[in-house]
């Protein structure tokens, strides 16, 4: 089994290294299966958990600008089966869509899905078309992932990724790796900046 990195990326704008503190990740308090996120501790400084505006996942200061939304492949079939959650589901996306940075990371590969009458009375195409709508319509990103520790893993790196970006933009460092950040939707003086201890 692969291990995780001890130590989060580092970013090197113009050859210099930019120290970040540790930030604070938050699991949603309604999370049935969170991650514990063991092989993580050193990359935050606290993990929390509490209500989230959207999202599973998210880093505290930038609840209203980042998250991540966790996804088995039972779920995700579930929730984009007009007979059980898909209603639910498209306001919990809507919400998203409205973040500066929203994930979906599905614990199961396109493979999996693709096969997914084998658990599910729902058509695989179904299924990877909502996906598709969702990278496209809502600019929510599918990460795939073929076991649950990956997905983990990814979790925490695009959070903490985001993050590092958020936060070399509110320092105003370097256009090359913070313009995304600043040109983004919704980007008012006011916006939140990460939380650090």
């Amino acid at each position: 089994m692969r291990k995780p990195p001890e130590k989060p990326t580092s970013l090197r704008p113009q050859g210099t290294r930019i120290p970040l503190p540790k930030p604070t990740l938050i699991i949603d308090s309604m999370e049935q299966k969170p991650y514990s996120f063991k092989a993580f501790r050193k990359w935050f400084v606290a993990i929390e958990r509490r209500k989230l505006p959207a999202g599973d996942y998210s880093i505290a200061g930038l609840e209203d600008r980042v998250a991540v939304e966790r996804k088995s492949l039972q779920d995700l079939f579930s929730c984009c089966s007009p007979y059980h959650s898909r209603e639910a589901f498209v306001r919990a996306c809507e919400r998203l869509s409205k973040l500066d940075f929203a994930a979906l990371v599905i614990e199961g590969s396109i493979t999996k899905i693709l096969r997914g009458n084998e658990f599910s009375v729902m058509h695989p195409n179904a299924v990877f078309g909502t996906i598709q709508a969702l990278a496209v319509r809502w600019g929510i990103q599918p990460w795939f992932a073929p076991t649950r520790a990956v997905a983990e893993e990814i979790t925490a790196c695009l959070l903490h990724k985001a993050c590092q970006l958020i936060s070399l933009a509110v320092q105003c460092v370097s256009m090359s790796y913070a313009e995304f950040w600043g040109n983004r939707k919704n980007n008012m003086p006011n916006q939140g900046s990460p939380t650090f201890q």
